[in-house]
């Protein structure tokens, strides 16, 4: 439910940013397995450094899931270079929300 979620605000109201942003959003944390968790954590890889079509994606995204899901989203964000050189972040557990250039 969460992917179907963020994918359709990426691929709707969302959609210009995105393409200025070309981002991978990452599901990890104990929301993959319990929706009592406290917050959601989510990793934003980009491949475009739109620091400010970053912020909004970001803003856009954690109000949608906040407004259906009434948790907190944190995120890790990593530029596609930084998440490919951090093998342990990458060991973790993660599940693949939405791919705009998914990682390796």
């Amino acid at each position: 439910m969460l992917g179907q979620l963020i994918e359709r605000i990426i691929t709707g109201p969302a959609a210009d940013l995105e393409t200025l942003v070309k981002a991978d959003i990452m599901l990890m944390g104990s929301f993959q397995y319990t929706i009592e968790a406290h917050d959601i954590d989510l990793i934003l890889v980009y491949r475009n450094a739109d620091y400010d079509s970053i912020k909004s994606l970001k803003d856009v995204l954690a109000t949608a899931i906040f407004e259906a899901f009434k948790i907190p989203v944190h995120y890790t964000t990593l530029s596609y270079d930084e998440y490919d050189q951090m093998w342990e972040l990458r060991q973790e557990r993660q599940c693949v929300l939405y791919t705009s250039c998914i990682t390796k």
